[in-house]
């Protein structure tokens, strides 16, 4: 997916700051709906003005291997939650710069499915009356962490559209039992077993049955 194209990139500056989220709590609303939309655009618009300035052609594979994975949640109307409490000091970790300090943090949790729930944390500043989300401003090391991560994701999901291109009818069939009756752990166990791939690719599998 090209989540940031020439056009995004050349327009960051001119997103502006006279609609948005006017509470920390707003923010959880505003990125559900752009999940929900599939527009990326909309999604980088909650970046804070500052990290949005971080988003260059150097930078862009670590933006997007964010933005990218987020765009694939799905999120039922209505079925979210969030809470909000003071931010504490963001990780320091190698590669990773904060343009600057977040003082909210946001938990937003949604089920995506039976047996299933995601939580997505979020650092929040503002600006104004307005709220963002903060995101780190990438340095070498991160990009190249990126870079490994998504050849990692496009790995896994090769191996997992294998699998179920492969998978027999009798085992899909007992598979699906076990997710009708509430029991997708054992389904994604059972899978693994059967076939001796990852616990990680069964449960990508399992997602898609």
């Amino acid at each position: 997916m090209r989540v940031l194209g020439m056009f995004t990139l050349a327009c960051i500056a001119c997103f502006g700051q006279a609609s948005g989220p006017a509470t920390p709590e707003q923010v959880a609303k505003y990125f559900v709906d752009a999940i929900q939309s599939g527009s990326t655009q909309r999604r980088i618009e909650l970046l804070h003005p500052q990290t949005r300035a971080c988003m260059t052609p150097e930078t862009k594979e670590y933006f997007d291997w964010i933005i990218s994975r987020q765009m694939k949640y799905v999120i039922l109307d209505g079925k979210f939650a969030a809470a909000v409490r003071p931010a504490d000091p963001p990780p320091n970790a190698l590669g990773l710069d904060y343009p600057v300090t977040p003082t909210r943090q946001l938990q937003v949790d949604f089920s995506p499915g039976p047996d299933r729930g995601i939580s997505v944390v979020m650092l929040l500043a503002n600006v104004g009356p307005r709220w963002y989300e903060v995101l780190p401003c990438p340095g070498p090391d991160a990009i190249l962490g990126a870079r490994y991560a998504q050849e990692e994701s496009r790995r896994q999901d090769e191996r997992a559209r294998g699998l179920l291109a492969r998978m027999p009818d009798s085992l899909r069939d007992d598979l699906l039992n076990m997710i009708r009756n509430g029991r997708r752990v054992d389904a994604i166990r059972r899978l693994a077993e059967a076939t001796g791939e990852e616990l990680v690719i069964a449960r990508m599998v399992v997602d898609t049955l």
